[in-house]
């Protein structure tokens, strides 16, 4: 058993000051195994993009492969319920520097 859950990052994210988290992969499942979707990001460096379905208020989980590590961050608008506000929102947010 992992020592984390998905939830928890969602709601350490939710409730912190970062933008973003990094945690090594063997803390925790393999995104698809707690339902997760192969998706894409904006090209940094990361093996495979992963999301969570969307929550109530359209926000979503947004994991990246990084080989021994998952970056995470939350996306204000998940891409399902607008991309086009996910590009406006979460591209601007983040930059260049950081995956949609």
């Amino acid at each position: 058993m992992s020592p984390w859950t998905w939830n928890e990052v969602e709601r350490a994210l939710r409730i912190g000051s970062q933008k973003e988290i990094s945690i090594p992969k063997a803390l925790l499942p393999h995104p698809s195994r707690a339902g997760a979707v192969r998706s894409f990001g904006m090209p940094r460096g990361q093996r495979d993009d992963w999301r969570f379905p969307p929550t109530r208020e359209g926000s979503g989980l947004h994991v990246q492969d990084f080989g021994s590590e998952w970056r995470v961050h939350l996306d204000k608008v998940h891409p399902a319920i607008d991309l086009g506000r996910h590009l406006a929102v979460d591209v601007l947010r983040f930059g260049s520097g950081n995956g949609t």
